[in-house]
């Protein structure tokens, strides 16, 4: 961890009212990624809400060491976050062409994230190899939920009911 991330972290755990972040968004969901990884759940939350409040759009927030030689990424709750690792990349490269693995939360391997000469964040996704991994849901047949290391998403293959508008269903 650099000095400055070091400086900023224990700012942040001090005060979770005053430290250095950036929003994004990389995949049109607000990401929040903070200077410094902080390790005390209890902290990452108390900033987590300070800046949900303050960015209502905001929909995770992560924490992050930019070292390009061995970027991390801790996101507040301790999952996985597909876009919050695109945006460590691109940050960490300052949004130019390379490669590089981050260490993520919630994933046990280093992921290879970078961006592309088309200026493209890219993250690699934690999936396993197991097809048991994706199971159809007993309620809802014909959707499916699939475990990845660190998070689970859910697949939803229903018409979008008309009533309910996209942004809401975000």
């Amino acid at each position: 961890m650099s000095k400055e991330d070091t400086t900023v972290r224990q700012e942040a755990v001090q005060n979770p009212e005053s430290y250095r972040l950036t929003v994004l968004r990389p995949g049109g969901n607000d990401t929040c990624l903070i200077a410094g990884i902080i390790d005390d759940a209890a902290t990452r939350k108390r900033v987590n809400d300070a800046v949900m409040e303050s960015y209502p759009t905001v929909e995770q927030v992560g924490f992050v060491d930019l070292d390009p030689a061995s970027p991390k990424l801790m996101m507040a709750g301790g999952e996985f976050c597909g876009n919050a690792t695109r945006s460590t990349a691109w940050l960490a490269l300052g949004g130019q062409p390379g490669e590089l693995l981050v260490q993520v939360s919630g994933v046990s391997k280093l992921l290879r994230a970078g961006v592309t000469a088309k200026k493209e964040a890219f993250a690699e996704m934690p999936i396993y190899g197991d097809p048991k991994k994706i199971m159809e849901d007993p309620d809802i047949p014909g959707n499916y939920i699939v475990e990845m290391e660190g998070i689970t998403q859910y697949i939803d293959f229903r018409p979008l009911n008309p009533a309910v508008s996209r942004e809401e269903v975000k």
